[in-house]
């Protein structure tokens, strides 16, 4: 048997692998013992045939990333499509409470420029609610805002002190221009968060 890393184990192992060029007509020996390569056309088709396979596998990779990325595009939109289905209500609502006030105000009276008031001011603790402020009634929510982080904070007060007036105080009166001043106020604070149509 022969063994491995003798002399004869090496020629044994050239011997073989010689035999395999041999057999596939890459490479033949002499009559003098050299060896010549002969397989000029086998290498030019084994070139033609590496470069067809490496052309379909780049087109099924195409393929692959094509289907992939349709996909991911796919799940992209249907998440926008829920994330918009869930947010119109939300958007919707905030409109018609909007438009409540509005046409409140529209109407005339003082009746009608307190409720008007009042219907912001729900508005308003809406807004702080969905902005993550916590307490058990809106002056707890609007206590909890820190200065920075909202321009109109001081309107946001005198608005909602005016409610107060309105809710509590039974001989309050409230003229056309000090209505529309305070709703002027409570429409600053819900544009600064885009929370109502724009102009």
């Amino acid at each position: 048997m022969v063994q491995p890393g003798s002399p004869n184990f090496l020629f044994y192992l050239f011997y073989q692998i010689y035999s395999f060029f041999h057999y596939l007509g890459l490479i033949d020996a002499s009559a003098d013992g050299q060896i010549a390569f002969t397989g000029g056309s086998y290498i030019f088709a084994l070139e033609i045939i590496l470069l067809l396979i490496g052309i379909v596998g780049t087109v099924f990779l195409i393929i692959f990333l094509s289907r992939l990325i349709n996909l991911r595009w796919e799940e992209n939109e249907e998440a926008v499509e829920i994330l918009r289905k869930n947010l119109a209500p939300v958007v919707d609502n905030r409109n018609l409470a909007w438009e409540k006030v509005q046409q409140l105000f529209a109407s005339g009276g003082e009746a009608n420029f307190k409720l008007a008031i009042i219907e912001s001011d729900k508005m308003l603790e809406d807004l702080l609610t969905s902005l993550n402020y916590q307490g058990l009634t809106l002056g707890d929510k609007l206590l909890a805002v820190e200065k920075g982080d909202m321009q109109n904070l001081d309107s946001a007060w005198e608005a909602h002190k005016c409610r107060n007036q309105i809710a509590h105080e039974k001989d309050f009166q409230l003229s056309d221009h000090e209505a529309r001043r305070v709703l002027g106020l409570y429409e600053k604070v819900f544009r600064e968060y885009q929370y109502i149509p724009g102009k």
